[in-house]
């Protein structure tokens, strides 16, 4: 985990937290349906599959907490799935 922009690893923790909540809020209000934390030796924290336009994904994204405090930084891209495509 990067640090806070003062360095102070208990502050990042609680921002961390709070995106983790935001998440769970965008779920609830069918925003983002799948979030895949990602494991290993990546750059890549997570991946989240979002349910709405790139425009709005990426008003989502940027207040989401992480990425304002600097430790989250973001990409999105526009995908399709197959018709009846799901998580078994």
């Amino acid at each position: 985990m990067k640090k806070s922009a003062d360095g102070n690893i208990e502050a990042a923790d609680k921002i961390v937290w709070e995106h983790g909540r935001r998440n769970f809020r965008l779920r609830e209000r069918r925003l983002l349906p799948i979030v895949c934390p990602v494991s290993g030796n990546t750059e890549v924290a997570g991946i989240g599959i979002f349910s709405c336009s790139v425009e709005e994904t990426k008003k989502i994204m940027d207040g989401d907490p992480g990425v304002e405090a600097g430790i989250f930084f973001y990409e999105v891209y526009s995908c399709r799935g197959f018709p009846g495509d799901k998580l078994p």
